[in-house]
């Protein structure tokens, strides 16, 4: 068989896709080496805790790495659970997020129904419907940059729409911008399809809506470890929902989704709660000393209720596009979005160490000193 030839076999919808830019992600080596702020990806600034990096030692000196992990999760999503006085039974345990994302999406569409979504938000949303050749129907966001809730809810009740499932970030992402727990409880109550809240960012600013789900039945939740709780490179995402939808979704489940000292870490640093809370007030205190440093240059910010900030330059300064380039050439990422063209103006800004900040702002300073032509 030619090459030629094995691209008939892929299917014609998945050849046209373009699939999900991530941010860029330097080697380990390269930024070390040449000592590259990351602030583009929304990583947390601080390392695992002391309990966690103890737990994962821990788990290395039973010397079980040879066999399976628990396929279940059982440990992890009893303390997930407990938390929110919900079952184990109302907890699915992914490989990040966007697995369990991915497994909730291949559980409900099929080809021809759709997603309904808030526009921008997380670019992953519509690439997996449309891996499923499902659709995506963007909901501009209101022009104060909030959902529009009652958009949403017209085109989940429009017959001709096949909408199966509404999903948000709450905050929503790249913007950071959190909607209120009583308007989303209200959008749930009148939704007549599932509801998919995206709480990856939730920690840094409000409860999650998880003890809503026995009341709300169509209500489904997912968190992360990646952002709050320091374990990205360990990929581990839950799932929250009536007991009943994630039987089914398990049932799609890849049966060791999870590595043994991915769970004994998630679940240490679950029980490890209050150091992180210290951790989240601190990134929380440095985002708005951020904010505050950069409206005194003239950007203009977003409300900011994640662990990162929308801001757009100064027209008189430089472009957002090329304040990213700049602040590359002095060995600082952050993220730039050139589409859709409402947010081609600004750039996210992912908060950092103390270091960081300081090295950004300094930067940021010098730059406005200057004309870009001198660059």
């Amino acid at each position: 068989m030619t090459l030629n030839n094995y691209t008939n076999f892929i299917q014609a919808h998945i050849s046209k896709m373009k699939g999900y830019t991530p941010g860029v992600q330097p080697r380990w080596e390269e930024e070390k080496k040449n000592k590259i702020i990351k602030l583009n990806t929304n990583e947390n600034p601080f390392p695992p805790s002391k309990l966690v990096i103890s737990a994962l030692k821990n788990a290395i000196k039973k010397n079980r790495m040879h066999l399976y992990p628990d396929s279940s999760s059982l440990k992890l999503r009893q303390a997930i659970g407990q938390s929110y006085d919900l079952s184990e039974d109302c907890v699915l345990i992914g490989n990040g997020s966007d697995e369990l994302l991915s497994i909730l999406f291949r559980a409900v569409l099929a080809s021809g129904d759709a997603i309904a979504q808030p526009y921008p938000s997380y670019s992953l949303y519509p690439i997996i419907a449309e891996s499923l050749a499902a659709k995506s129907i963007n909901v501009p966001l209101m022009k104060n940059w909030h959902i529009n809730f009652q958009k949403l809810l017209e085109e989940t009740k429009s017959r001709k729409s096949k909408v199966k499932i509404v999903v948000f970030a709450n905050p929503n992402a790249p913007t950071g911008i959190a909607e209120s727990i009583d308007e989303i409880i209200s959008f749930i109550k009148a939704n007549p399809v599932i509801s998919f809240v995206d709480e990856a960012y939730a920690p840094f600013w409000k409860d999650s809506l998880a003890s809503y789900i026995p009341k709300l039945q169509g209500l489904v939740v997912c968190g992360s470890f990646s952002k709050a709780f320091s374990l990205a490179g360990q990929r581990i995402g839950y799932l929250l929902a009536h007991p009943k939808i994630i039987k089914d979704l398990n049932k799609i489940r890849d049966s060791y989704n999870i590595s043994y000292l991915a769970q004994e870490m998630a679940l240490a640093a679950w029980q490890d709660k209050k150091e992180f809370q210290k951790r989240i007030k601190i990134i929380c205190m440095r985002r708005e000393a951020l904010i505050r440093e950069l409206d005194k240059l003239g950007f203009e910010t977003l409300e900011a209720a994640a662990n990162f900030i929308f801001t757009k330059p100064p027209k008189h300064m430089f472009t957002a596009n090329t304040y990213g380039q700049i602040l590359a050439k002095h060995r600082i990422l952050i993220r730039h979005f050139p589409r859709p063209s409402r947010i081609s103006n600004y750039v996210r800004i992912s908060i950092g160490t103390a270091s960081d900040m300081k090295k950004l702002i300094k930067c940021t300073k010098s730059l406005s000193r200057f004309k870009i032509g001198s660059f």
